[in-house]
């Protein structure tokens, strides 16, 4: 289960999103959501990177948005 939040509206005003892998990479079903909400920035920390739960080099491949690491 990978969680990725979302601007509903404004900056109060956020909702959290559940999205199950169903067999997919985390950096694949990150873009999906991105791409279908058509995001304007992922923000992902650097620790799921250094824990390989995602592939760093997926990331420009899978995310169609500028994305912020955030160090550890």
């Amino acid at each position: 289960m990978y969680l990725i939040m979302e601007n509903a509206g404004g900056l109060k005003d956020y909702k959290l999103l559940e999205r199950l892998g169903d067999g997919s990479k985390p950096t694949a079903i990150i873009g999906d959501v991105a791409d279908e909400l058509n995001l304007d920035l992922v923000v992902i920390s650097m620790e799921a990177i250094h824990t390989k739960h995602i592939d760093a080099n997926l990331l420009a491949e899978f995310i169609p948005c500028p994305v912020m690491l955030l160090p550890l």
